[in-house]
């Protein structure tokens, strides 16, 4: 009913990710992953109910953002979303070497808010009516070209299904990312607005290049076996560093090398997938 309000598209928030999942068909008896799976594609959508009006929606579009920690990111390969091609459809933000701030008092320029404002007000300014078709131009096409062959070759030389899924869903992204490149060149007075043009697809290949690399390592992650894998680097290296059978005061000791607290430690001690406790303040690594 909310899309059905707000024809040009919804974004939809999830703070937790691992609760979206969890979620699925929950309030219906119906299969809201397959929902999500058709969304994916735009196809339409058409509810009709003997208990409220027909909704029809023949362009759909919902985006949805959220957050997710490595240590439950198995979570999202299960009830069959890796084989069935939902996890192939999630673009992962995973930076390497992240560590925690202080806090400081630096705040952002109002001038960045302001242009942002701009470029947004300029883009849902485009006529509200009948979609309208960008091609690309000819130098744009060829390079596009290319990089598909290019990915092609990678999804037949891979003998992973999952991974060869994801490189599939990336040719759509390029389309997707070229689009929006070229969107916001034109709301910026860098591009126009009836062709996409070959910078934009260098850049929709740049983005593709770097979620082909996240979902690689997101991969790795839900399917190694290790579990070590699935640890922040600081908190592998510290158990990797830790003796065989380990006191508690010990560990606190070595924890400060690798930015841990103490209460961080007391809860990873007590974690049966890494840690055996063999008496009171003693702890064996299974691992």
């Amino acid at each position: 009913m909310v899309h059905e309000n707000n024809k040009r598209g919804l974004g939809v928030y999830v703070d937790e990710l691992a609760s979206w999942f969890k979620n699925f068909n929950r309030y219906n008896s119906g299969s809201d992953q397959e929902f999500w799976l058709s969304n994916f594609s735009g196809k339409p959508i058409i509810i009709d109910r003997k208990t409220s009006e027909t909704i029809r929606i023949p362009k759909p579009f919902i985006s949805v953002c959220g957050t997710i920690q490595t240590g439950i990111l198995d979570q999202m390969a299960k009830d069959s979303r890796e084989s069935n091609g939902f996890v192939d459809r999630i673009l992962m933000v995973a930076p390497d070497g992240l560590k925690k701030e202080a806090w400081n008092n630096r705040e952002m320029d109002n001038g960045y808010a302001r242009q942002w404002d701009e470029i947004l007000k300029t883009l849902l300014d485009i006529n509200h009516g009948e979609p309208v078709t960008l091609n690309f131009d000819a130098e744009a096409k060829k390079r596009l070209d290319q990089w598909q062959a290019d990915n092609a070759k990678q999804c037949n030389q891979t003998e992973n299904e999952v991974l060869e899924g994801i490189y599939n869903k990336l040719e759509i992204y390029a389309v997707r990312f070229s689009l929006i490149l070229q969107m916001l060149q034109y709301a910026t007075n860098g591009g126009g607005n009836q062709t996409i043009s070959l910078d934009a697809v260098e850049g929709a290949i740049k983005l593709v290049e770097y979620f082909r690399t996240t979902a690689t390592k997101v991969y790795n992650v839900i399917n190694n076996a290790d579990p070590l894998d699935k640890l922040p680097k600081n908190k592998r290296l510290f158990y990797e560093g830790l003796p065989e059978v380990v006191q508690k005061h010990e560990a606190n000791e070595k924890a400060a090398k690798y930015e841990l607290s103490e209460a961080t430690v007391k809860r990873f001690l007590n974690d049966k997938a890494y840690f055996q406790k063999i008496k009171q303040g003693v702890y064996e690594k299974k691992l």
